[in-house]
């Protein structure tokens, strides 16, 4: 409801949560047992179940945006649903490297969250052709 002001810091602590919350309960093998079994029995009540969770967390990613959206600090003329869904598929796909792999830290997941987030808000297109390049 009250986002910080920064979009980037706002959508990286909404969705680190997500990270954060998702070894409260499980561990990294249920996960993978959970996720195995969404993907093969799709059709099944978990499966279903499963899925609708994955829905309601791209649709608050949008809200998010939506509200940023409404500060003017995220432009207008994209879909909420359409970043929200973005956006959750980056930390969805990490979490699933995060839990197919004992051994890698949370940290390791965090950080590449914290560069893809980065990357989508600073944008890939070209600003104009006499813009400075950026040197990494």
């Amino acid at each position: 409801a009250d986002p910080p002001s920064d979009p980037v810091a706002a959508v990286r602590k909404l969705l680190e949560f997500y990270v954060d919350h998702s070894l409260v309960h499980h561990s990294k093998e249920l996960w993978r047992n959970a996720m195995a079994t969404a993907l093969t029995q799709a059709k099944s009540p978990f499966g279903r179940g499963y899925a609708a969770l994955d829905r309601k967390l791209a649709d608050q990613v949008g809200d998010l945006i939506a509200v940023l959206q409404e500060r003017g600090s995220v432009s207008a003329a994209i879909s909420p649903r359409v970043a929200g869904d973005m956006l959750f598929e980056i930390v969805n796909s990490l979490f699933q490297a995060f839990v197919a792999h004992d051994d890698m830290p949370m940290s390791r997941l965090k950080s590449a969250l914290r560069q893809q987030i980065a990357c989508v808000f600073a944008g890939l297109a070209a600003r104009h052709p006499s813009a400075p390049r950026a040197r990494h």
